[in-house]
């Protein structure tokens, strides 16, 4: 999905967001980076 998104905005084409998740330790985190880059939020996947 994020490839796909990628994709889109290098066609000049409105994209969705890109969403990352990562495991530190024993905990989990997600990034979710709005489609025109204009956030970035990280929070826990609980947050969601």
């Amino acid at each position: 999905m994020n490839d796909d998104a990628i994709e889109a905005e290098r066609s000049g084409e409105p994209t969705d967001r890109l969403f990352s998740l990562y495991s530190i330790g024993d905990r989990e985190i997600c990034i979710i980076t709005e489609w025109d880059r204009s956030a970035t939020t990280i929070l826990f996947p609980e947050e969601y």
